[in-house]
């Protein structure tokens, strides 16, 4: 699974999924600390268990977090798609119509002499 992701000018960037790719198989004090800002807790004053629990809900957020963000690209993808047909299908219209009229238009005369 890729828990990095690309900075638009199509470098990639380090996620903290980098930094703990696998909580499971490593001891609880050989994983690296993320800071702590925008946080109610210190992850270094908590224990091991309750440790590893919070870093596995952080990284499951972040693959739900760029889950959504891929969902939201392929969804303006398939909407700028819709567009640019009901576009075409528009002018496809436009041109039947003017089609149909001018062979109303022709066929007027003959109808009426007949």
């Amino acid at each position: 699974e890729d828990s990095g992701s690309v900075s638009p000018s199509g470098a990639s960037v380090s996620t903290f999924a980098d930094m703990v790719a696998n909580v499971k198989s490593e001891d609880a004090e050989d994983l690296p600390l993320p800071s702590t800002q925008g946080r109610a807790y210190d992850l270094s004053k908590v224990d091991d268990k309750l440790r590893k629990r919070l870093l596995k809900n952080r990284l499951s957020a972040e693959r739900s977090r760029q889950r959504k963000q891929a969902h939201v690209e392929s969804l303006e993808f398939e909407l700028s798609c819709c567009r640019s047909e009901n576009e075409h299908l528009k002018k496809r219209v436009a041109s039947l119509e003017a089609q149909l009229a001018s062979v109303n238009l022709s066929s007027a005369p003959q109808l009426g002499v007949a």
